[in-house]
This record gives structure tokens, C-alpha cells and sequence, in this order.
């Protein structure tokens, strides 16, 4: 074989080995959300079979995928701006973690949480990709969560409140709880509020990229049904956005100008709102009026999210780390949680939990991320509308949820957040 063969050999097989690593790529993406939407069911029969921690089974998977495609692009040399900041961002906190929280496992237990964002990154490439294939699994995943929904509405399931144990920690297969008497409902996954965002942005890739009129109002008019069923606050007022947006951006034709800047300063005002929210707790003392029922039902867990948790979060960075620096990666969260539960914080706000893992670049990450969402606002493509869309929903989503360690959520974060550096294709 002479060198000829040999040059015209290699781009064939490093062809071939892109695609074999899209695909990879594209099954992992199918099993983790697979494994998100029946997270409740599949925990609780794990755990019944005596194997739990198979379960996270596919977030090694991707683990090792992630390693492979960082092998390979050092190899070509190709490695995208997005992938390279968030990675060295990555390292230098969990050094910062390592400082504040003195535990290296539970820094590292803080990096598998981040996994699922990083994956989001990495994947958006292939999503664009199969982007005419993406409706009908986005259809059949919705039919599974909104069947889970609907069937828990109705009846009792036998893995609602169940927990299973790994090592010397107890955790929940499926959270049972209520409010106000009202079960919340969580259907095949682990809580109320992760059957609530899977509906809804599983929806959105119906409501932009479906083909059939009829079928997309559908589904969106369900899908608003089926969250008020999950008692999810949040998501409520997230689907009452997107409609109105979605609603605006269909009057392009007739208001071109209005819609350009309507999607151009949405996501800034949402954005700012999701800053100023928690950090206006540290100038004024906020006292709630619930004297009545329904504003007890409206906005008790608003008042305590402004009295406590985000007070507390706030003396856990002040106190426990570095204003400037936060606490690092581990230190706030689920890794808490298992290492330093005494000091707990869920940060129940996207800002608070980057400012706390991330110190005073968290304001970075946001501006970047927002205006990455914002660079879709002059774009007639479908996908570029999904992307805008989504990026609104997460940003909204980050008023009262901290959303890195939601599932869906970190997944349509990183995906987002990598989608404007990608090449589009109209999809119009």
C-alpha cells in the first residue's frame, strides 16, 4: 500500500468514525432522556431487583463518551469555543471547590451533576443534524409523560414515595408530596416538577418543528392541562409565556419590526429578572401578604424562597466561601446534600446556584448564555426559533428552580447554549 492509498484511506475512516460517533451520541441522548421520563418507575424496580445504582448506568455512559470525543478533538484539532470556556471554567472551580468544601468526593459528585449540561453542549451539533426526525420522538416521549401524568391523576402508583438506597444514603424513587391537600402528581418520573418541564419543552419540539397544524395546538393545549395537573407553579407560568411569545412570533409577517425586538429583548428582561429577584432580598425585607387562601396558594412558596432560601443561600457563599468566588463546583446542591447536609441549600434560583458554584463569573455565564438566545431573534428558521424558545423557557425556568440539576432542564441549557455557534439548515 503506498502513501497515496494510505492519505486517500484516512478520511474515509475518519469519516466513518464521525458518524459511528454521531450515532453514539444520538443513542445516548435517546437512552438518558428515556431513563429521565421513567426515572420514578425505573429506580423503584431497580431497587425492588437489588440494583439501584443501575440507574445511572447511562450518565457513565455519556461520562465515557464525553472522554472519547474530547480524545478525538485534541486529535483533529477541532475543538469548538464553547467546549474549551466551559472546560476550563470547569477545572478552576473544582479547585475552588476542593478549597471551600475540603471533600473531594463531594466535589466530584458536584462534576456529575454538571455532566448532563456538558452533554447538552456536545449533543446540539447532532440534534441539528436529525432535526426532521425530531418531532416524532419528541411525540412519542410526550405521549409517555402525559399518559404517567394522566394515569397518576387517577390513580395511586406503587413506586409514589418510594426510596431505595445506595451505600449509607437514602434517596427517593419517586418524591411523594402535596400542597394544600393536593397531591403532586409525577407520573413515570422522579418528581412533580420534572414530569412538568419534560412536558413542556418535549411540547415545544412538537409546537416549532410539527408539520401538522391541528396536531401542534394539540398537543400545546394539553400539555398546559397536564402541568396545572402536576401543581408545578413554575411551569404554569413558563407555558403561559412561551404561548404568548409563540403567539408574537407568529404576527412576523404583519409586525416584523415589533417581533425582531420583542424576541431580541425578552430573554434580557427575563434574564435580569431571574438576577434581580433573589439579589433585591439582600437591600429590602420583603413580607408577603397571605393572609388569604388563594395567596397563600399563589405565592406561599414564593415568600419562602424570598424569607429563607435564598437568605440562606446567600450566608452559605458569604459565610462558608468567597463572594468573589462563591464556593465552587460541589459546594451548593445535591452534592450537599450527601457531604455537608447541615448546610443545605437547593438555591431554588438558576443565578444563586451558578453564583454559589461559580462566584461573580456567574454573571458572565448568564450575559453569555442570554445573548447567545438573543442572536436567534433576526432568524426565520424553525430550529433557530426552537433554540430562542427553549433559551426563554430555561432562563424563566431559573426564577425558582435552580435548573443545572433538573435533568431536562441542564440538557436544554447546554443545548441552547451551544446551538448558535452551530451551522443551521432552514427548516422553514
Amino acid at each position: 500500500m503506498n502513501d497515496t492509498t494510505l492519505g486517500r484511506a484516512r478520511p474515509k475512516a475518519t469519516h466513518a468514525f464521525g458518524r459511528l460517533t454521531f450515532a453514539a451520541l444520538a443513542f445516548l441522548l435517546l437512552l438518558d432522556l428515556l431513563q429521565s421520563i421513567f426515572g420514578g418507575v425505573l429506580r423503584y424496580y431497580l431497587a425492588q431487583s437489588g440494583i439501584p445504582s443501575a440507574a445511572y448506568a447511562p450518565k457513565f455512559l455519556i461520562i465515557v463518551m464525553i472522554v472519547v470525543t474530547a480524545i478525538l478533538s485534541l486529535q483533529t484539532l477541532r475543538v469548538r469555543k464553547s467546549v474549551i470556556t466551559i472546560t476550563v471554567t470547569f477545572v478552576v472551580y473544582l479547585l475552588v471547590g476542593l478549597i471551600y468544601t475540603k471533600t473531594a468526593t463531594q466535589v466530584l459528585f458536584g462534576a456529575f451533576i454538571l455532566v448532563q449540561l456538558y452533554f447538552g453542549v456536545l449533543i446540539a451539533p447532532v440534534l441539528l443534524k436529525y432535526s426532521t426526525k425530531l418531532t416524532k420522538y419528541a411525540l412519542v416521549m410526550w405521549l409517555c409523560v402525559a399518559a404517567g401524568v394522566t394515569f397518576n391523576h387517577f390513580s395511586s402508583v406503587s413506586w409514589s414515595g418510594s426510596d431505595f438506597t445506595i451505600g449509607t444514603h437514602t434517596l427517593d424513587a419517586s418524591r411523594q408530596w402535596s400542597a394544600f391537600g393536593i397531591n403532586r402528581i409525577a407520573g413515570f418520573s422522579r418528581a412533580s416538577y420534572s414530569a412538568a418541564s419534560q412536558l413542556l419543552f418535549l411540547a415545544l419540539v412538537v409546537l416549532v418543528l410539527g408539520k401538522r397544524t391541528l396536531l401542534r395546538v394539540f398537543v400545546w393545549l394539553c400539555t398546559g392541562v397536564l402541568v396545572v395537573a402536576t401543581t408545578t407553579k413554575t411551569a404554569i407560568g413558563v407555558f403561559l409565556i412561551i404561548t404568548v411569545l409563540a403567539m408574537i412570533i407568529k404576527m412576523r409577517r404583519l409586525f416584523p419590526q415589533f417581533v425582531r425586538a420583542t424576541m431580541f429583548v425578552a430573554p434580557i428582561v427575563i434574564c435580569l429578572i431571574g438576577i434581580i429577584a433573589p439579589v433585591s432580598i439582600l437591600l429590602f425585607n420583603f413580607q408577603l401578604d397571605l393572609s388569604s387562601v388563594w395567596s397563600e396558594l399563589l405565592f406561599a412558596s414564593f415568600g419562602d424562597r424570598l424569607q429563607n432560601t435564598w437568605p440562606d443561600t446567600f450566608n452559605l457563599i458569604f459565610n462558608h466561601g468567597n463572594w468573589l468566588l462563591g464556593r465552587g463546583i460541589g459546594g451548593i446542591g445535591a452534592a450537599q446534600q450527601f457531604f455537608e447536609p447541615t448546610l443545605f441549600s437547593p438555591a431554588d434560583n438558576m443565578f444563586l446556584y451558578l453564583y454559589a458554584s461559580f462566584g461573580i463569573v456567574a454573571l458572565y455565564i448568564l450575559f453569555a448564555y442570554t445573548r447567545r438566545v438573543c442572536s436567534f431573534h433576526d432568524s426565520r428558521q424553525k430550529w433557530d426559533v426552537l433554540m430562542w424558545l427553549m433559551g426563554v423557557a430555561v432562563l424563566a425556568e431559573g426564577w425558582t428552580i435552580n435548573v443545572v440539576e433538573s435533568s431536562f432542564l441542564a440538557l436544554a441549557l447546554g443545548i441552547t447554549f451551544a446551538a448558535s455557534t452551530s451551522k443551521r439548515t432552514d427548516l422553514a
